[in-house]
């Protein structure tokens, strides 16, 4: 059944708690992804605002906040669609160490789509392995940019601050898990306890990328 020009295909994992359908777009006839937001947070002023932001945030390795629809009091469905542009292709998987090129070049591109966000001052509050995408080319996706974003502001003084340092950490972890085929303790074993070849300088990277030591924050 079609909602608002899109037709549900397929569940997709939640993002920040928030529910997501792979859909097509019945105008355009290409797969989208949509978020689905409660009616009574998603009519507040802030989400407004921080989804025409981050609607104007365009990197090859993010997907892009394409649309959005805000229900009106004519609107009988109670909920605001956040629909994002879908990459075809595996969601990263962390358990086994992937090569160490290939690893590098997936944590350049992410961080790469991070200074695009973080250029704007927003942030994606939700960086993480079950986020991104390889495409066809195995070039990474970050998805949900907006998920986490436009829930804190519709939740306002009741939803944690979201912050850059945060999507650094979330960075590491994943360059952790692409090197050590593991996921980061707390604190995180350094990297080359796990894997003896590391390289030193890409151990205290990885390390300082997931550094919680308000004396030295990520970098």
């Amino acid at each position: 059944m079609s909602t608002h020009g899109f037709t549900p295909l397929a569940p997709l994992p939640a993002v920040d708690g928030v529910e997501r359908d792979l859909c097509v777009d019945d105008a355009r006839h290409v797969q989208v992804e949509v978020a689905r937001y409660p009616r009574a947070a998603a009519v507040s002023p802030a989400f407004a605002l921080e989804a025409r932001r981050v609607q104007e945030v365009r990197h090859p390795c993010l997907a892009a906040v394409v649309g959005v629809v805000v229900p009106d009091e004519a609107m009988p469905d109670d909920a605001a669609l956040v629909i994002e542009t879908h990459a075809q292709g595996p969601r990263l998987a962390v358990g086994a160490a992937i090569p160490r090129a290939a690893a590098l070049r997936i944590g350049a591109d992410l961080a790469d789509a991070l200074v695009a966000l973080h250029g704007e001052a927003l942030v994606h509050g939700a960086v993480g392995a079950d986020a991104v995408v390889l495409d066809a080319l195995g070039r990474p996706v970050l998805m949900g940019a907006a998920t986490p974003l436009l829930r804190a502001a519709a939740l306002g003084e009741e939803a944690p601050p979201l912050t850059a340092d945060d999507d650094v950490r979330g960075l590491g972890a994943v360059l952790y898990g692409l090197v050590c085929g593991r996921e980061p303790g707390d604190p995180p074993l350094a990297p080359a306890s796990l894997a003896p070849t590391i390289p030193p300088a890409l151990n205290g990277l990885v390390l300082s990328l997931l550094s919680r030591d308000p004396l030295r924050p990520p970098p």
